[in-house]
């Protein structure tokens, strides 16, 4: 038998489900620290979050909490695996005329105007972490609340799992990790709707709408990616990787298929045509 509560924070809906009954009020708990936890870290709606203090360093070195150390860690990550894709660091308003693209035009007498751009570092390098001190140049931003997301739904379900020893299924937003024994036939995602999907055992997924890449955080010369799916879902080892392979999917579809294959993970997409309904 499962059973499920229901919470709120990192500005989503938040569920944990047991396979212990008896079991859920103690998950529950442990879900809302770890939340929290989060939420002080990467939560721009709370004035002491850690993120403000990355805010107003202006380029200037933080010594930053261990859990912040790894969201930021996973971010830099996923960014550079899908070529910034995930938006979560990007340029800010005020952009450093440095690292912006520059156009060059060439012609050769009659021969059409050739026209090239320099190479410039990616945003996404440009942070620097290490020893538990960030430093964000003063026109970078960081984006970490999907990360967080992510990063709350693995760790509240591994640490909830082993603390109680049942099987466990943490969803924030739209991404749901497992872990510990599952029940009998498994987690399913939505089940009872044309788009549920099974996730094994210790495994993660994420659901990733067209209307979820359109609303991702832009920097002032970055348009918005085109997309011929109106949902994306992948299942992989962790959240964070599901989260950002299904956001791929959408951006480059090519690119997307190549890295499920090589790690091994399920990538399900649907149609503008034949949209089904998104698991929250």
């Amino acid at each position: 038998m499962i059973a499920t509560a229901h919470l709120t924070g990192l500005g989503t809906d938040i569920a944990v489900s047991v396979t212990e009954p008896a079991s859920l009020d103690s998950a529950a708990r442990e879900l809302a620290r770890h939340a929290h936890n989060v939420a002080l870290t990467v939560d721009r709606t709370d004035p002491g979050s850690e993120i403000h203090a990355i805010d107003v360093a202006a380029g200037t070195p933080v010594l930053v909490s261990a859990i912040l150390e790894q969201i930021v860690t996973r971010a830099l990550h996923f960014a550079d695996i899908t070529d910034g894709a995930t938006e979560s660091v990007r340029r800010s308003a005020v952009p450093d005329d440095r690292f912006l693209t520059r156009m060059r035009f060439r012609a050769d007498g009659s021969a059409p105007i050739v026209v090239t751009t320099d190479q410039v570092v990616p945003v996404w390098h440009r942070p620097r972490l290490g020893g538990g001190i960030l430093e964000v140049p003063v026109d970078v931003r960081l984006e970490l609340m999907s990360t967080g997301r992510a990063f709350l739904a693995d760790h509240a379900a591994h640490r909830i799992a082993d603390r109680l020893q049942c099987g466990v299924m943490v969803t924030v937003g739209t991404v749901s990790a497992t872990a510990g024994h599952p029940p009998l036939g498994g987690w399913v995602l939505d089940a009872g709707t044309p788009s549920a999907t099974e996730i094994h055992d210790g495994s993660a997924c994420a659901v990733v709408s067209a209307a979820d890449v359109a609303g991702l955080p832009r920097g002032p010369f970055e348009p918005r990616p085109h997309t011929d799916l109106a949902v994306a879902t992948v299942v992989a080892g962790d959240a964070g990787t599901a989260h950002a392979a299904a956001i791929l999917a959408h951006v480059d579809p090519a690119r997307a298929q190549a890295w499920a294959e090589a790690e091994d993970m399920h990538v399900v997409r649907t149609s503008h045509a034949h949209a089904p309904h998104a698991a929250a």
